[in-house]
């Protein structure tokens, strides 16, 4: 399976905000995680969006994990930056395909199912 540059990317931050006890800015974070900030920035808004970081605005802004890196999962962050593929329209269209659709459904589940029991504080040590 091959993921984007964007789940990377956000493993990192996720990780790297996990380590930090205060707000960071974005220009520290893509400083410190050697992150493009353009690119930085599209990924602190999917994580946002996802509630896995929470942002501060204004002159003293910066971003911090929405909550304790324990309760974060690969899964969640994977979700978060993914493209999602919904195989399961296909099966109407296409019926002569339904067992190859159905395989790859159950090994996407399988996959997110791996994924959910990894912590991303797991991740750090």
């Amino acid at each position: 399976m091959k993921y984007m540059y964007k789940t990377e990317y956000a493993i990192k931050v996720i990780i790297y905000l996990g380590q930090k006890k205060e707000k960071v800015s974005s220009e520290l974070i893509a400083k410190d995680t050697d992150i493009p900030r353009n690119y930085l920035l599209k990924v602190l808004s999917l994580l946002n969006t996802h509630k896995l970081v929470k942002v501060y605005m204004g002159a003293y802004g910066g971003y911090v994990l929405n909550k304790p890196i324990e309760q974060i999962t690969l899964y969640e962050v994977v979700q978060a930056t993914e493209v999602k593929l919904d195989m399961k329209h296909l099966i109407d269209i296409h019926h002569r395909y339904e067992r190859v659709i159905q395989s790859f459904m159950d090994i996407e589940a399988l996959v997110n199912e791996e994924l959910a029991k990894v912590s991303m504080i797991s991740l750090m040590k």
